[in-house]
């Protein structure tokens, strides 16, 4: 689970700050929209946006020499490409680089390089039906899926968004 706050500065800049129960993480991020799909003079057929981000893990490092502040961090990069077709499709692209700069093997990777690829398509007004993957191109670690895939359904309340992940397929090496 995560809870978090995000605060729209302006129409284009977002910052965000979280906690997730996993690995006992705060995070905190940036999002600036490059660009936005619009129609008219100079048409843009897609939005652009840039997120980058630090985590901080605060579980227990099981081997005190390893213990330090900067093996607790990690980084993520990400360009958000989508478009929205009409009004019911909408598919988006995002490649993502991931760097940690503690792994638990030297087998592991400290970098990770993603490529996620979304679709969602509207039911009705208030629901959706959503699929997701994040295939590994580069850097899978021990315990990742190489070919992640969900399923999930979006009811919106008048201000909420509630996700459910119905089916989630798991194909390792």
């Amino acid at each position: 689970m995560r809870m978090g706050f995000d605060y729209g500065i302006t129409k284009d800049l977002t910052v965000g700050y979280g906690r997730s129960t996993f690995n006992k993480e705060y995070d905190g991020y940036i999002k600036y929209r490059i660009a936005h799909q619009h129609k008219g003079y100079k048409p843009m057929p897609v939005s652009i946006l840039w997120v980058s981000g630090m985590t901080i893990s605060s579980s227990k490092i099981s081997n005190p020499s390893l213990d330090y502040f900067a093996y607790r961090l990690g980084y993520y990069h990400q360009l958000i490409v989508g478009r929205k077709f009409d009004e019911t499709f909408t598919l988006q692209l995002s490649p993502t680089f991931v760097h940690r700069n503690l792994v638990n093997t030297t087998a592991d990777y400290n970098n990770m390089i993603a490529m996620g690829i979304g679709g969602r398509m509207k039911i009705s007004n208030r629901t959706a039906l959503i699929l997701d993957t994040y295939p590994i191109l580069y850097g899978s670690n021990a315990g990742y899926n190489q070919f992640p895939l969900s399923l999930g359904f979006d009811i919106e309340t008048g201000g909420h968004v509630f996700s459910t992940t119905y089916y989630q397929y798991q194909c390792d090496e």
